[in-house]
Formats: C-alpha cells, structure tokens, sequence
C-alpha cells in the first residue's frame, strides 16, 4: 500500500514541478506576459484551498479510495488535456480542473498513513512519503525541461501517466467506520478542542507559517525561478529544469537530516534556521553574478523549505 501513497503523492506535487521550466516558453506559445503566465502554476494551487477540508469529509463519507481514484481521474484526463490547448484562458481552467485532483491526491496521502500506522511506523512512512514527494521534485523538472526542448506543450502529456495507476486504487482502504460529521462542524470541534487544550494559539501562528512556505515553494521555486533564469540568463529549458533541480536537492538533504537536527537543536532552533537559509537563498539568487551563484541560493533556499 505505502508504494501506491508514494506514487500519488509524488504525481500531486509533478503538477507543479514538471511545467515550471516550460513556462516562459509557454509564454511565448500562448503570446501571453511572463507575469500572466504564473495563472498556469497558481491556478493548480487554488482549488486546494476551499477543497482541503471538503475532501477529508467526502474521503469520511464515501471512502479515501473512491475519492483518490475520482481525483486520480480528474487530475490525469484533465492534466493531459493541456496538452491540447491553445488557448490561454482554456489552459488556466484546465489547470484549474486539474488542481481538484492535485488538492486530493496531496491530501488523502498523509491521511491513509494515520489510518494504517501508529507510532514509530506512523514516522517512518511518512518519512518515506515525503521522500517520495521531494524525489519527484527533483527528477521532475529535468525531465519537463528536456521535454520542452521539444515543445512547451510536451510536459503535459506526462500527467497521462496517473491514468495506469487506477487499477493500484483497489489496494488501498475503503470507507472508515463510525460517524462521519459535516467538514464545517468537524473543524468547529477541532478549534474548541485546540482551545481547551492551550494549543490554538500555535495553531494559528503556524497557519500564515505553512502558507508563507508553500507561497515561497511553489510561486519562487516553481514560477519565478524558470522566468528569472530564462530573462536574466537566457538560459533553455532543461538547462532551467537542471538548476531548478538544486533546490529539491537541499529539499531532499533537510528531509533526510530533520529529526537528526531536531533532536540536536530543538524545533524552534530548527524552524529558525530554516527562515534564515530561505532567505539568504533568495538574496543569494537576487545578487547572483552567474549561474553557478544561482545554484547555490537556490541549493540554500531548498535546505531551508525542506
């Protein structure tokens, strides 16, 4: 079972990674701004936000394998339909569609890991998750900026490949029992019982947290990052999906050595350091004299969101 979550999860976070380096020459293709371009990267991410707390009561009520197997669906015809378009306002919706998908296949995953393990299996599987997630980070991008070498419209066809996963979705479990509570009123009980506890004060410092960090990953290290490079450096697009990649390489580092550095620092030392090495990666990239600099901020930057 745990090889399938990897799998899904990897393809959720491929919706992002696997187009960055194409981008600008999407751009061009679709005679669109570089800045209207970032729609087809921000488009996959917005639904996630109104559809994270919808698909953990549709995966309560109707199962998590029903629901992966509509979001696997979903994400794989509506991803390869990219492919296709022309359109510029036609791809954005498309990539729309294609993101109800990513938000359940980014989602159940971690889910059905606390639903089969307990304890220090629970750790070690979703340690194996994320290894999965940040591989694919880093495999993506050099393979979409290869693809694209051929055409910006090529790494789209890659999304074809959730599809040969849907017979795998049997493996996976089913409806859970017991009650299951409408998505609103479970969240309300959640928050009084965070109250109760003394914990929704971190709760809600954590909330703009996570969300500058995703912010940052997805909208630096998978937007602007290919557009810099390719105005700044005129650099082609695997020659982008290869520098891009050294971000998920510092990703991948912090995953491996994070419990190691949190028994040795403490978390609050640790997210500490993180927000420095992020920043200091972005100041990096800014002042960079030539690539190789741009590697290292970026390198900096993916060790400290990892």
């Amino acid at each position: 079972m745990l090889p399938v979550i990897v799998v899904i999860s990897g393809l959720g976070v491929m919706s992002f990674s696997i187009v960055a380096p194409a981008l600008p020459d999407l751009a061009t293709a679709l005679d669109v701004s570089r800045g209207s371009i970032g729609l087809v990267q921000g488009a996959v991410a917005a639904p996630g936000i109104v559809l994270a707390v919808v698909i953990g009561y549709l995966a309560d009520r109707y199962g998590r394998r029903q629901v992966i197997l509509a979001s696997l669906i979903i994400f794989g015809v509506a991803g390869t339909a990219c492919f296709f378009a022309r359109d510029f306002w036609l791809l954005v919706g498309l990539r729309a569609v294609q993101g109800m998908g990513t938000s359940g296949l980014l989602s159940l995953g971690a889910v059905i890991i606390g639903d089969a393990f307990e304890g220090p299996e629970r750790q070690w599987a979703i340690g194996i998750e994320f290894a999965g997630i940040t591989g694919m980070t880093l495999i993506a991008p050099v393979l979409g900026g290869a693809l694209a070498e051929v055409s910006a419209f090529l790494p789209f066809l890659v999304f074809a490949l959730a599809l040969p996963m849907i017979p795998f979705i049997r493996i996976l479990p089913g409806k859970p029992e017991g009650t299951v509570e409408a998505p609103w009123r479970h969240l309300g009980d959640m928050v009084s019982e965070m109250r109760a506890s003394g914990r929704f004060v971190s709760f809600v410092g954590l909330l703009p947290f996570s969300f500058i960090v995703m912010l940052c990953f997805v909208g630096f290290g998978f937007t602007t990052t290919p557009l810099f490079l390719e105005r700044v450096f005129e650099v082609g697009p695997s020659g982008r999906g290869f520098i891009q990649a050294t971000a998920s390489v510092g990703s991948s580092i912090a995953a491996i050595s994070s419990a190691r550095v949190v028994r040795s620092l403490g978390r609050t030392t640790m997210l500490t350091a993180a927000i420095a090495l992020s920043a200091v990666g972005f100041a990096v990239v800014g002042i960079a004299p030539g690539l190789p600099i741009v590697a290292l901020g970026l390198f900096l930057f993916g060790l400290g969101i990892g």
